[in-house]
């Protein structure tokens, strides 16, 4: 026997029966064997079923066994028209946890993946492949074997066709993909490749001899087994597609349709107010921007970031409708105004008054010369002048001239587009044109010539019975096939179906929890798209309809909200200066101003007469 692997990725069993056939025979013909059943079993619950389970362990304590329907062999096969028996296992990902080796081994009686256990698992019978290794790193590959010698047995009686079993090599420990798997589909397959000239091993046909006299006619022989029917003559090609027919005509316009509640407005409420309770779609303006109220709050801020509405309050309560413009840029400085005139001079204030001079005294005889009389006391100096009154404040001057105004700003952004509005409704489909004509159908196959009925084989395995697609409330019988959803399922028990029990559905069967189906194909990945098909001839140009009547305008939907406010523009040149308004009224008097410096003293005034000489003192004692 023989093994090899192939790594993980797409595998195509087809494919590998191909090149295995085409090393053995330009003319080889590849077989695959039905699998009917896989399961495995655990010392450890002898009274465990794993039969409807994804995967096929095989360790110390479990066994794996897989089952085969060879009914897909043509009739008639013989043990010598087979070349290669080949059997694919995969190892599900990351499932080799002890490496090492496993063997492959006959099975002796009779089983199925419904009812076998640890404790009603059959006798296994001779070793058909005594180690196979496998390495960590063999995850997610296929391991393929050679069991040509075992599948000869089979077709040809010397062994009942009971599967194989799988038993671990020491403490290996890994786990193969079963029909079951939702993951890869990678279950067991058995690639059978046949040679040329198969069936029941007969030669070729000699040439016919001559025809002999008519002999009397014998009694009718027993009716012969029918001869295999021949095969099915390559479809005819397809006949050119019929032309195009007329367009059908434009259906009615459809009624219009309700008008759509009209969507809440907005309330302006000026400047936002700690202080005031908002309403949902009320809008306020704060610190130069717009925002919209989403819930009812009072005193949350609106700024970005802001929460506490909501339930929890963590949902913001504002939302941002207008952001503050950019500051546009600060026009030119406009012309100095002319310097106002110089206001007149106050008048001078008057000089104060002289003072009186007094009176000159006469002038006495001289006397003998007394002592030095007191100094007399100085005048009085004369009073200071009082200051002259402020004089009137100057005339305003003239006020200077207006800048002149900056250059207009550029337009704001165009706000967003307001959303697409709903696609019209579809007309009505023409009506389909005629279908070609079918090709013809290709010659029948020259039926084979029938070959001698051979010695009646044993009984083989309980066969399957396809009912095409699953339908709700029919019956079923345990190994009836059916396909849903792309995929192929095997009844495992007698059953009537409803909604709950589709493939795949409710476990409602046998005991009340077994599945009612298990999966014997999952579905293939999509194949290539085909090479699309000539285009047919356009056909002629149907009649144009009348044209429908103009369906009612619609109710005009709500208005959105406002767009954010645009960039501030540029500011605008200043303008030509304006005719000079009236003078405007006499402002309040100044306060009055600092009291001006002393004036210069008067000038002296004229002595004044000499006092009269007063009398002469006594004449002293003489000496």
């Amino acid at each position: 026997m023989t093994f090899g692997r192939v790594k993980g990725g797409l595998f195509l069993a087809a494919a590998l029966s191909a090149v295995v056939g085409f090393f053995y025979s330009t003319e080889a013909l590849a077989i695959q064997g039905t699998l009917m059943d896989d399961a495995y079993t655990a010392s450890t619950k002898p009274t465990s079923k794993f039969g409807s389970v994804p995967t096929i362990v095989i360790s110390p304590t479990t066994t794996g066994f897989i089952q085969f329907d060879l009914s897909t062999l043509p009739a008639g096969t013989l043990p010598e028209d087979i070349v290669k028996a080949n059997l694919t296992l995969y190892v599900t990902a990351g499932s080799v946890k002890v490496a090492g080796a496993f063997s492959v081994k006959a099975v002796a009686a009779s089983w199925d993946e419904l009812n076998i256990t640890h404790s009603t698992a059959p006798a296994l019978g001779a070793t058909i492949i005594g180690s196979i290794p496998v390495a960590l790193t063999d995850s997610s590959q296929f391991i393929t074997l050679d069991i040509t010698n075992l599948v000869k047995n089979w077709v040809g009686g010397v062994i009942h066709n009971r599967g194989i079993a799988i038993s671990a090599v020491g403490s290996t420990n890994l786990s193969f993909d079963a029909k079951e798997s939702g993951t890869t589909g990678h279950y067991a397959q058995l690639d059978i490749t046949l040679e040329s000239g198969y069936v029941s091993g007969t030669g070729p046909t000699g040439p016919m001899g001559p025809t002999g006299a008519t002999g009397p006619t014998g009694a009718t022989g027993v009716t012969g087994a029918q001869g295999p029917t021949g095969a099915d003559g390559s479809q005819g090609a397809t006949g050119p597609a019929g032309n195009t027919g007329p367009a059908g005509t434009t259906g009615a316009t459809g009624a219009d349709g309700a008008t759509g509640a009209v969507g809440p407005g907005i309330t302006f409420k000026g400047e936002w107010d700690n202080a005031v309770n908002y309403d949902p779609a009320d809008v306020v303006v704060h610190n130069g921007e717009t925002w919209f109220a989403v819930f009812s709050n009072t005193g949350v801020e609106p700024v970005n970031g802001n929460t506490g509405c909501d339930i929890g309050g963590g949902e913001a309560c504002w939302v941002k409708l207008a952001a503050i413009g950019a500051t546009g840029d600060t026009g030119p400085v406009g012309p100095t105004g002319a310097t106002g005139s110089t206001g007149a001079t106050g008048p001078a204030g008057p000089t104060g008054a002289q003072g009186d001079i007094g009176a000159t005294g006469a002038t006495g005889a001289s006397g003998p010369t007394g002592p030095t009389g007191a100094k007399g006391d100085t005048g009085d100096t004369g009073a200071i002048g009082a200051t002259g009154p402020v004089g009137p404040t100057g005339a305003q001057g003239n006020t200077g001239a207006t800048g002149a105004t900056g250059a207009t700003g550029s337009t704001g952004p165009t706000g967003a587009k307001g959303d697409t509005g709903d696609t019209g409704a579809m007309g009505a489909t023409g009506v389909a044109g005629p279908t070609g004509p079918t090709g013809a159908q290709g010659n029948t196959g020259a039926t084979g010539a029938s070959g001698a009925t051979g010695t009646a084989g044993p009984t083989g395995a309980v066969g399957i019975t396809f009912e095409g697609l699953w339908a709700d409330a029919t019956s079923y019988q345990a190994r009836d096939v059916v396909t849903y959803n792309g995929e192929t399922w095997l009844a495992l028990f007698d059953h009537t179906s409803n909604v709950n029990d589709f493939p795949g559905g409710t476990s409602d069967c046998g005991d009340g929890s077994q599945a009612c189906w298990s999966k014997l194909a999952a579905m293939g990945a999509t194949g290539d798209t085909g090479a699309t098909g000539a285009t047919g001839a356009t056909g002629p140009t149907g009649a144009k309809g009348d044209t429908g009547d103009t369906g009612g305008t619609g109710a005009t939907g709500p208005v959105g909200p406002t767009g954010a406010q645009g960039n501030t523009g540029d500011t605008g040149a200043t303008g030509a200066t304006g005719a000079s308004g009236p003078t405007g009224a006499k402002g309040d008097t100044g306060a009055t101003g600092a009291t001006g410096a002393t004036g210069p003293t008067g000038a002296k005034g004229d002595t004044g007469d000499t006092g009269a000489t007063g009398a002469t003192g006594a004449t002293g004692v003489a000496g």
